[in-house]
């Protein structure tokens, strides 16, 4: 079993709470984006207009990378600001 941890931050955590979710195997960002949008629907919204950063266990990955066992994934929005 593969347990993968889910962080959201700033706008994403009003429409998503910090989850454990867990898979028979590992599987891609990409994956677990859709996954994510299925069981929170209200985040399809946003994900669509602002595209999150992804870090796993603190490091920018692509939506091609394969998490795992015990991986944290966090989505947060783009910076800017003047």
């Amino acid at each position: 079993m593969i347990r993968i941890k889910i962080k959201f931050f700033s706008i994403y955590s009003d429409y998503a709470s910090n989850d454990i979710l867990e898979f028979q195997k590992p599987i891609t960002v990409e994956e677990l984006l859709k996954i994510l949008v299925d069981k929170y629907p209200a985040l399809s919204r946003i994900i669509d207009s602002i595209k999150p950063i992804i870090l796993v266990n603190g490091i920018r990955v692509d939506s091609k990378y394969v998490v795992k066992d015990n991986e944290e994934v966090a989505l947060i929005p783009p910076v800017s600001g003047g």
